[in-house]
């Protein structure tokens, strides 16, 4: 008799599927990383000592990174010396711009202080603070600020030496606070009623953190085709190594991530093409109310990917022990399990579409769903 050829390990190949999904970019949450700089939500000054700046909100993180109005306070109060000493009359708005700095919800990141306005304030305190044997603090050296208003860096003069703001006349006041008046490298649309950044803006992030996204999401989407199309090979050469619901359910998972990847390696190839697209003249970066099909259809494709391997995956988290009744129950109705998986991210997918929440995320690049509303998310 001729011998049996020895099994693939059951093992081995759930090994290589798990591999796959952990190097897969979707199922992640890598596409929803976002640069230190990103935008994050207003919300009202309430400190008392920066009450009466000419602004009224903020945001957290700030601009030397505190997380919460309560560390923005006990930072200030590190400064009760030279704000009990007058050391400089521009000393409080300088403070409460670095630690309370403005929030508008039109411009991506927070705006703070000016390099002229800090290195004022530091001409005049840094004296007292060698007196007592201290020195500028590297938290709010000056050379981090912007010198002036470039592209979106950008930042507040304030006062005047004698602690004087500049008075704007009534006209300039309508123009400032005018929807039409955009940042460098922004255009306003009439058809979005807001200033649409366009595709070479810098949007807040450094092109560094844009170039390591991209190189992250190259590897990390080679990585899961490579390791899935190494588990495809041992199932068809060995489709006795997956028999239940849960291993098989594994496979589908990966593959339905390493498609996935491989609409990501597409993104990444032609990221101008996708997430940029031609309007009056200019070229402008993707954003929801700007619809752009390409775009669309990535976005798209990659949710319903992306949703029905985590699907699987909760389907094989419920069925890993074979003798349970949840395990029993999901065996008998194979059918319909799979009809559901493959069907019910369609109809998230189609809400999607009518919530018109996708667009391009402005440091990978990559269109997903959920970039500029919260009516969709998973």
């Amino acid at each position: 008799m001729d011998a049996e050829p020895p099994k693939m390990p059951n093992v081995l190949i759930i090994m290589l599927i798990l591999l796959s999904l952990l190097f897969s970019p979707c199922f992640g949450t890598l596409h929803h990383l976002k640069s230190g700089q990103t935008k994050s939500q207003c919300e009202r000054i309430q400190h008392a000592f920066c009450k009466t700046l000419p602004y009224n909100f903020t945001s957290f993180p700030n601009i030397v990174g505190d997380e919460s109005i309560r560390i923005a306070e006990d930072n200030i109060q590190g400064f009760e010396i030279l704000l009990n000493s007058a050391c400089s009359e521009q000393l409080r708005f300088f403070l409460c711009s670095v630690y309370f700095p403005m929030c508008n919800e039109k411009i991506p990141r927070p705006i703070g202080p000016c390099r002229p306005l800090c290195e004022s304030v530091q001409k005049g305190c840094l004296p007292l603070l060698k007196d007592f044997g201290f020195s500028w603090p590297s938290s709010i050296n000056c050379d981090k600020f912007p010198a002036e208003n470039i592209d979106d860096m950008m930042c507040m003069k304030g006062p005047n030496k004698d602690g004087e703001y500049l008075k704007i006349a009534p006209a300039q006041v309508q123009t400032l606070g005018s929807s039409r008046m955009c940042q460098p490298d922004y255009v306003y649309l009439n058809r979005t009623g807001q200033c649409v950044p366009m595709c070479t803006a810098p949007q807040g992030i450094q092109q560094a953190d844009k170039d390591s996204t991209s190189t992250t999401l190259f590897i990390l989407s080679v990585a899961s085709i490579c390791l899935t199309v190494l588990c495809l090979i041992f199932y068809v050469i060995r489709p006795d190594a997956l028999t239940s619901l849960s291993e098989k359910s594994m496979l589908w998972a990966s593959m339905a991530m390493a498609l996935s990847s491989i609409i990501y390696l597409l993104s990444l190839a032609y990221r101008n093409q996708i997430a940029c697209t031609d309007y009056s003249s200019h070229v402008l970066f993707v954003i929801s109310p700007l619809p752009h099909v390409p775009c669309t259809v990535v976005g798209a494709l990659l949710y319903y990917f992306g949703t029905v391997g985590r699907l699987w995956w909760c389907v094989m988290c419920a069925t890993w022990n074979p003798h349970t009744g949840t395990a029993a129950r999901f065996e008998k109705h194979r059918v319909q399990v799979h009809m559901l998986v493959w069907s019910v991210p369609l109809f998230v997918v189609m809400l999607a579409l009518m919530s018109r929440s996708i667009s391009a995320d402005p440091l990978s690049g990559i269109c997903l769903v959920g970039q500029a509303s919260k009516v969709i998310s998973f």
